[in-house]
């Protein structure tokens, strides 16, 4: 048997689970004349990568990307909730990004 080495190795990683390991998307109340005022706060938090004015149960929905949940914990609780005129969140975290 002859001993063989290891030449060469080169190893793939997926730089979308390195960079978003937790994608959320908050859903959002606003009180009644706040809406561009809020629009105004959520625009300038470099955390978020989409939101959108919605008709329905929620006035917006954002979408969030963050290394941990502590992370987006953090990120709804010292930003989102202090946002004058933003009166009810609720998260939905991605289980699987199917596209």
């Amino acid at each position: 048997m002859t001993a063989k080495a290891l030449l060469a190795f080169q190893r793939t990683i997926n730089t979308f689970l390195v960079v978003t390991l937790v994608l959320a998307y908050i859903m959002m109340k606003m009180q009644v004349g706040m809406d561009d005022q809020v629009l105004m706060e959520i625009k300038k938090l470099e955390q978020v990568l989409e939101a959108n004015a919605t008709y329905g149960s929620y006035d917006l929905v954002i979408k969030v990307n963050f290394k941990t949940i502590e992370d987006l914990d953090r990120f709804i609780f010292e930003k989102i909730r202090r946002i004058k005129g933003i009166t009810e969140t609720s998260s939905m975290l991605v289980a699987k990004q199917v596209v």
